[in-house]
C-alpha cells in the first residue's frame, strides 16, 4: 500500500488525542509527524530498559519538543529478556538479508506489553486513541493488529496501527513529505552513536532510503553499499 492507496487509508484516521508509541525510530517519528499535521494531540511514551535504550530515548524526546507534546517515558527494566534470540540477533553484524519484506527482529519487550501500557496511559490523560508505527504485525488473541483504523474493547479507544504490512521505503517516502528530521531519529541496536550501519535495523534503514532515491544523511561507520542482499 503505497502512494495514493496510502494517503486515503491514513486519511480515515483522525483522533483527536492519541498517545504514540515513542521509539525514537523512523516509524513512529514518521507516524507522529502524520498525527500533528492531522492536528491530533499527541502523548508519545517511550520504554526506558537500560543504557542500549538510552539514546533512543533523547530522539524521542527531541520529538516530543519538536511537535511540542507530553511524553511519558516507562521504566520497564524489569521486564527485560534481554536473552530472547530476536534481541541479540539485531546486535550481530547482518551479512545476508532478504532484499524484499521486513528484517527479522525484535524488541527485549513484547510490542503486546507496550500496547497495554499505552492503553492506561491514554485512559490515564482522555486520549481516544493509541497508535502505534509497526510495520510486522505480530497478531495475537487479545491484540490483533492489521493496516486497519478499529474500535477496541479498552474503554472505547481507537487502535491505529497504519504501517503494518508497508515496506520501510513508503514510511520514509510520507515521512519525507511531511519534512521528518530524519538525522534526529535513531534506528542502530547499538548504544553509541554513530549508528554502526551494519545491524538488522541500520540496514533496513539504509535499504528503505536506497529504494526512494532519497538521500540518507545518516552518520553510519560501516559506509559500504547494503542495497543488496
Amino acid at each position: 500500500m503505497t502512494g495514493a492507496v496510502l494517503t486515503t487509508h491514513l486519511a480515515r484516521q483522525h483522533p483527536e488525542h492519541t498517545v504514540v508509541l515513542a521509539s525514537g525510530g523512523v516509524n513512529s517519528t514518521v507516524l507522529a509527524y502524520w498525527l500533528a499535521a492531522r492536528r491530533s494531540r499527541l502523548t508519545l511514551v517511550s520504554f526506558g530498559h537500560g543504557q542500549l535504550h538510552r539514546i533512543a530515548l533523547n530522539r524521542a524526546s527531541v520529538l516530543a519538543q519538536a511537535l511540542d507534546c507530553r511524553h511519558r517515558v516507562m521504566d520497564v527494566t524489569a521486564l527485560l529478556d534481554p536473552g530472547a534470540q530476536s534481541f541479540r540477533s539485531q546486535l550481530e553484524p547482518v551479512s545476508s538479508l532478504p532484499t524484499q519484506g521486513a528484517v527479522p527482529g525484535g524488541t527485549p519487550v513484547p510490542h503486546e506489553v507496550m500496547l497495554d501500557v499505552a492503553v492506561s496511559v491514554a485512559v490515564a490523560v482522555r486520549a481516544d486513541a493509541v497508535a502505534s508505527g509497526v510495520r510486522v504485525a505480530h497478531p495475537s488473541p487479545t491484540h490483533p493488529q492489521g493496516p486497519l483504523d478499529k474500535d477496541d474493547a479498552w474503554a472505547g479507544l481507537r487502535l491505529l496501527t497504519p504501517f503494518a504490512g508497508l515496506p520501510a521505503a513508503a514510511v520514509v517516502r510520507l515521512g519525507t513529505a511531511l519534512g521528518v528530521p530524519f538525522a534526529d531519529t535513531w534506528s542502530c541496536a547499538r548504544a553509541e552513536p554513530p549508528h554502526c550501519g551494519l545491524c538488522a535495523p541500520c540496514v533496513e534503514r539504509r535499504r528503505a532510503f536506497h529504494a526512494t532515491g532519497i538521500v540518507d544523511l545518516t552518520t553510519y561507520q560501516d559506509t559500504r553499499p547494503r542495497e543488496a542482499g
